[in-house]
């Protein structure tokens, strides 16, 4: 994996970035700009990797084709993994999540206790509101594959749980989500065939017949305590019609025929955008939000995708 010592060098590396005095001006350049430091950081990356990259340069419009499978295909694809839409922590590189669930009981009194006493607060991700609905609401405690101190150390006890679990966290989030009551987030796909998704129950109301989870058309729902895992690559959707919110614990991992090389690769790939992302927030004067900083960089790398019902 990844060496600190390697990942330090990167990030000082990075400091090249041209220095820009306005938002506008920086947004112009960010592709140019974080692909040119993709190829300086990564001149020999592993071949699947080196495929991914071509077609990712290539391919400006990030369109995504659905296949008869509901599974959408992409040119940031890794090709030759295994794709179906759930997982079992019996499946090989998922064994992980059985012990995850055995840490449930303390995660979900830890939550309730933060919660509880105020000391944390939901974020809305209004970039994405016409896919995830008014009132979807996250609490991330990682994000593009960093951990963020403010939020974990108020949550010592599900960090460590996480960690101890041996989940293969890969650079995307960690993070609690809440849906409001009578909400759901319409169908769509996330575009990476390389990430999977597990949802650990942390507040489940009674009625599970009023909550579900569609994957590639096939319904699953929550129970507290337990996980749900999944491809976010696949058409999904999910659906609360109880009067209670719903709040899962989220954990991205990778796919386990993602090899160790190509993790550090992609992992290399995510260190460059979350400095480019910070070297934005610093140039856009008076912003508000991570909002347009999301925008931008979604049209250099990754993509979201909804399907209209």
């Amino acid at each position: 994996q990844c060496k600190m010592k390697d990942l330090l060098a990167l990030v000082i590396l990075l400091g090249s970035f041209p220095h820009t005095t306005t938002f506008s001006n920086i947004a112009a350049k960010p592709r140019s700009m974080f692909w040119e430091t993709v190829d300086a950081q990564l001149p020999n990356p592993p071949p699947r990797i080196a495929a991914w990259i071509a077609a990712s340069k290539a391919d400006t419009t990030k369109a995504l084709v659905i296949d008869s499978d509901h599974l959408a295909h992409s040119s940031e694809d890794i090709p030759n993994l295994t794709a179906r839409p759930y997982w079992s922590s019996e499946d090989a590189g998922c064994e992980w999540v059985t012990a995850l669930e055995g840490s449930s009981a303390e995660i979900i009194s830890e939550y309730q206790s933060v919660f509880s006493r105020g000391e944390a607060s939901w974020i809305a991700d209004s970039n994405f509101a016409s896919v995830m609905g008014e009132d979807w609401a996250s609490l991330r405690l990682m994000r593009h594959g960093a951990w963020i101190p403010s939020v974990t150390s108020k949550f010592p006890i599900t960090t460590e749980a996480v960690k101890r679990s041996g989940a293969p966290l890969t650079v995307r989030n960690v993070m609690f989500c809440r849906q409001g009551p009578a909400s759901g987030v319409k169908e769509h796909s996330d575009g990476r065939n390389f990430i999977l998704t597990t949802h650990l129950g942390i507040s489940i109301p009674e009625k599970h017949e009023l909550l579900h989870l569609d994957v590639a058309g096939q319904r699953s729902t929550w129970e507290s305590g337990r996980a749900s895992t999944f491809s976010t690559a696949f058409l999904h959707s999910t659906q609360n019609d109880s009067t209670e919110e719903r709040v899962v614990l989220l954990i991205d991992f990778w796919h386990p025929e993602v090899t160790y090389a190509e993790r550090d690769a992609l992992t290399k790939i995510y260190v460059i955008r979350r400095h480019l992302e910070m070297k934005l927030l610093t140039e856009e004067e008076g912003a508000s939000s991570l909002n347009n900083i999301d925008t931008i960089l979604n049209n250099i790398f990754g993509r979201f995708k909804r399907r209209e019902r």
